[in-house]
């Protein structure tokens, strides 16, 4: 099908994909780090790779979001407005601009720009809850193939 969204649909299908992919495979190093806890000496290879993984799931999503906003012309959520959707996406540019926040001198009050706790995920000014990205995720994973039908990019089953 050659419409001005293919390459659009192909990027979205591709990155939830990687999204979900990601997310588990950092839901999994997670638990490994958890398992493997000794306060003495905590194995912070594993908990490094688990937030690799974790940012990595993080950007994937935000790719698929803006992917989504073009192609419905819709908001996933409203700039500020305090929704998990908002506060991911803020989280996920932190992420991205973790490089400018340590060039210009601002990155001095945390070592990484997102960490894990007992709860779920914080950075410098934001928080979220490992339940609320869960959901966000199965949201997008959902959203290819009602999107891909809803263009006519693909016949619904």
């Amino acid at each position: 099908v050659k419409t001005p969204y293919r390459q659009y649909a192909t990027s979205l299908v591709y990155r939830t994909r990687m999204c979900f992919a990601y997310y588990h495979s950092a839901k999994e190093y997670t638990l490994k780090y958890l398992e493997n806890l000794d306060p003495a000496s905590p194995p912070l290879g594993t908990y490094y790779k688990a937030i690799s993984l974790w940012e990595n799931a993080f950007l994937n999503w935000s790719i698929s979001v803006d992917i989504v906003c073009k192609l419905s012309k819709e908001k996933v959520f409203e700039e500020k407005d305090g929704s998990s959707a908002q506060r991911a996406y803020d989280i996920t540019n932190q992420i991205k601009h973790w490089g400018e926040r340590i060039r210009d001198g601002k990155a001095e009050e945390a070592a990484i720009p997102v960490w894990l706790t007992n709860k779920g995920f914080s950075s410098v000014n934001l928080k979220l809850a490992y339940h609320e990205f869960a959901g966000l995720v199965e949201d997008v994973a959902r959203l290819p193939n009602e999107i891909l039908i809803a263009k006519g990019l693909v016949k619904s089953k």
